[in-house]
Formats: C-alpha cells, structure tokens, sequence
C-alpha cells in the first residue's frame, strides 16, 4: 500500500497531518505507522465497548513499606517498583533492600505502597522474603484487599491458618521484599 499525494507516490517529508476526516480508513493491507498518537483508542477484535483500548502506561512510583497500626515508615537500601497498565489490568514488580524497621511498631502488620488502588477484586501475587522470621510458617505471599493501594504480606501458618506478616518478623537493616504481581483497577 502506498499513499498519493497530489498526484505523486510516496511522502518526501517526514509529517503527515489530517485536520478533518470524515470516514474511516479502510484498507485490505497493514497500516504501518510510527508515534501514532490517538486522541481516543483503539477497537481491538470488534467495535463494543469492551473491546475499546483507551488506556496504556508504564512507569513507575514510590514504593514503601509501613506499619498501619502506628503509621511508621521504613527505610530501605533499594526501593524500586514499576508498572504496566494496560486498560483495567496492571502488572507490578516491587523490591526493598535492607529494610530498616526503625519507627515502626514490631507487632504491627507490615503494609507496601501500591501504584494504584484495586477495584472491588481481591489479588494474589507472589512475594519472597529474605532475612525474615517465619516462624515454622511457609510459602509468603502478597494480598491485597478489595479497594486498597496496598499490599500485605501473608503467609500459611498450618494446613488452613494465614498468618500476617508482622514487622517483628522481619531482621531490620537485612531483610529484603520482592514482590510481582498482576491486578485489577
């Protein structure tokens, strides 16, 4: 496929710009671009509403770890997340090095920040804990409630008991958290 100018194949300046359009493009070939900007988004698989794209990011934001009981903060070392958003689904990577837990409370339940608040879903993601105090619990993971900008981390203490991770836990200055997860906004 090949657009015509005036007459001539080919465009000889590296801008195109449409001010007014009246009809759709339709085309029995690809349409290739590079930098496409919409103003809107994209119909993938249909033209319903639940086939509209109007939502992509990635980025990233602050993370960090906090007690809610007391409102402490901890330091940490490393303190990395990033994002993808695409439409309601972000997909979410988070690390703290070397957590220092001064200022927070040691039996308070231990809280990371989120880039964004869930819907009215709950989530699962996968969590490691370095340099942390199970106590005879296994298998950590991330949970965050319906609604929430933020995660807890959540362990099996028996067969059904889930025990939430506490700050005490965690070996302060040495302890690190990683955590991946995909939820809804």
């Amino acid at each position: 496929m090949s657009i015509v100018l005036d007459g001539t194949t080919g465009i000889t300046t590296p801008d195109v710009s449409v001010t007014a359009q009246s009809s759709d493009i339709v085309t029995s070939g690809n349409i290739e671009a590079v930098n496409a900007t919409l103003s809107g988004g994209v119909y993938v698989g249909g033209t319903a509403a639940a086939n509209l794209l109007d939502d992509y990011e990635e980025g990233t934001w602050t993370v960090y770890a906090y007690d809610a009981a007391s409102g402490g903060t901890a330091a940490a070392t490393t303190t990395t997340g990033s994002y993808t958003k695409i439409g309601n689904i972000v997909r979410m990577w988070l690390q703290l090095t070397n957590i220092d837990t001064t200022g927070m409370s040691a039996g308070n339940y231990m809280f990371i920040s989120l880039p964004f608040a869930t819907n009215s879903i709950s989530s699962v993601g996968q969590a490691v804990l370095n340099n942390t105090s199970y106590n005879g619990r296994t298998n950590p993971y991330a949970y965050v409630p319906a609604s929430y900008s933020r995660c807890r981390l959540q362990v099996q203490a028996e067969s059904t008991t889930i025990d939430i991770v506490e700050v005490g836990w965690l070996t302060s200055g040495t302890t690190d958290i990683y955590v991946n997860m995909t939820y809804e906004v």
